[in-house]
Order: structure tokens, then sequence, then C-alpha cells
């Protein structure tokens, strides 16, 4: 169960850093004396990636090793379950908020630039 969930994360980091690099790319510019005082798409693709190395890396931790799983126990069996299982439930939530930021950058909305 916990490689699985680790196995979404992957997956779900992957394509959470493939929406913010499409969004980057294809966002539209900021009108004329509007500015984008904290650009905060690039730290979440970043996110991302970094979710998405947690959940390769804790697939790999617990994939094949019968030994390791039998010396946590349930207790640690259960930790690895509910780590795995916040760990895709935060990439899912990053997807969430990439798609909604594309779709309003498809519909030619900006609501990342301010001006003073």
């Amino acid at each position: 169960m916990a490689t699985i969930a680790s196995q979404v994360t992957t997956i779900l980091g992957v394509a959470d850093a493939l929406i913010y690099g499409v969004d980057l790319a294809t966002r539209p510019a900021c009108p004329p004396r509007y500015v984008r005082l904290l650009d905060v798409e690039p730290a979440l693709m970043g996110l991302s990636l970094v979710l998405a190395a947690a959940g390769a890396g804790l697939a790999a931790l617990l994939f094949g090793r019968r030994r390791l799983i039998d010396r946590l126990g349930r207790a640690g069996i259960w930790i690895a379950i509910a780590f795995g299982t916040l760990l895709a439930l935060l990439a899912f939530l990053l997807a969430m908020g990439g798609l909604w930021l594309m779709s309003i950058h498809v519909g030619g909305h900006e609501v990342t630039c301010w001006t003073f």
C-alpha cells in the first residue's frame, strides 16, 4: 500500500511539474504598468519535482525489501502508508492548483499581475 501511494506521488509530481511548466511557457504577459510581485509558479514547479523525488525515494526504499518491512513492524508500515498518502495528497492539491491557473490563463486572464 505504501509503495502504491509513493508511486502515485511520483506520477502526480511529474504531472504537476509538466502542468506548471506548460503554464509558465504559455501564460500571457502582464498588461502595461503591471508586474508580477510574487511569482509562485516556478516555486510550485520545484515543489512538484521534490514531491516526485520523495515519492520515488519512498518507493525505492520499500519496494522489494521484505526484511525492512518486517523490521518496521505494524507501526512502521502504517507510518509509511500515512507518509506516502500525505505526499500523494499534496501532489494532488498541487495538480489542482496548476490546472486552475492554466484554466484562468487559457481564458486570457491574468491574476498574478499587480499594479501600484
